[in-house]
């Protein structure tokens, strides 16, 4: 069915203007008559109704953020099919930015800014998990800070490759093929490239690290020019600590990344909670001056090794 300004998708939701399209979906701006207020609609992509995995991991993401109650994720309205078949979530709408849009635009965030963030996510991970639900795709992409006169207010997006713990009565097998991955590759954990069907929550735990890292030091902790690279950084957990490129980022920064960026997940903190405590630890031993991060645009490899270009020189 052609989506068209105007049109109403149900006795309440009027659609005003398209926002966004990728590979899984359109998102329009759309009017609530009944509540008064402008709201966001998701749309399955075209191509893959006929998919019975996309169907289901559409319809899975709409139940598991209605299912789960915390601030920090997005509220769902509503859900529903249009004439052709076609599924939508009906979504309270957004105004602000994604965090990998301010990661792009400045580069990176301050370490008060970064602890802000890393706290909320936290959060929203903490009540996700509570709900015995792993959400396996935080990312820069996922994140969304909201416009406010203080600090933004964060938003955790997309359910769409989400899963329950093994103890749901949720049936995943027309969902997550045994062989298949699903996520980003570069903030996936190493049991996530291995064994996607055999993560648990601290696959999550990973990849708030890798985002925190991202935050501080304005580039990803594994990343390669290839696919294969970056699987063998991972699946080896070798990237450069902070106090390698500016010896300012305290050795407490760099113990938090090797708890949380470990190999092994059972060495990893077991929950959001406590991550995001002892990342805040870590970042308040820091001094009034900004260490040092990764120039713009700089390539992890430049000599065949996995170093990568500092800003600045360390320091001292």
């Amino acid at each position: 069915m052609r989506l068209t300004p105007g049109m109403w998708i149900s006795p309440t939701v009027r659609l005003v203007r398209p926002l966004s399209s990728g590979g899984g979906g359109t998102l329009w701006v759309a009017a609530h008559m009944r509540m008064h207020t402008q709201v966001a609609v998701k749309f399955l992509a075209g191509h893959l109704m006929s998919d019975p995995k996309s169907r289901a991991r559409f319809l899975r993401e709409a139940r598991l953020a209605s299912e789960i109650d915390s601030p920090h994720l997005v509220h769902t309205y509503d859900t529903g099919l249009l004439a052709d078949e076609t599924p939508y979530i009906v979504m309270e709408w957004l105004e602000g930015e994604s965090l990998k849009q301010r990661i792009k635009r400045e580069g990176r965030l301050h370490p008060a800014e970064a602890a802000s963030v890393v706290a909320q996510v936290a959060k929203a991970l903490t009540r996700t998990h509570e709900a015995g639900v792993v959400h396996r795709d935080i990312k820069a992409d996922n994140v969304f800070l909201l416009r406010s006169e203080g600090a933004p207010l964060v938003k955790v997006l997309d359910f769409g490759v989400a899963k329950r713990l093994p103890h749901s009565d949720e049936d995943l097998s027309v969902i997550t093929a045994v062989d298949e991955t699903l996520g980003t590759p570069a903030y996936m954990s190493p049991e996530q490239l291995r064994r996607a069907h055999e993560v648990d929550h601290r696959t999550d735990i990973w990849s708030l690290g890798v985002l925190a890292y991202l935050l501080l030091m304005g580039i990803l902790p594994f990343a390669a020019e290839d696919y294969p690279t970056v699987c063998l950084l991972i699946t080896e957990g070798r990237y450069f600590r902070p106090s390698t490129v500016d010896r300012r980022w305290p050795p407490t920064l760099d113990a938090w990344l090797g708890r949380t960026l470990a190999v092994d997940r059972d060495r990893r903190f077991y929950t959001a909670a406590e991550a995001a405590d002892a990342f805040l630890r870590a970042v308040a031993e820091l001094g009034s001056e900004w260490p040092a991060g990764y120039s713009e645009g700089a390539s992890p490899w430049h000599d065949g090794t996995t170093h990568r270009r500092p800003l600045h020189r360390p320091q001292g």
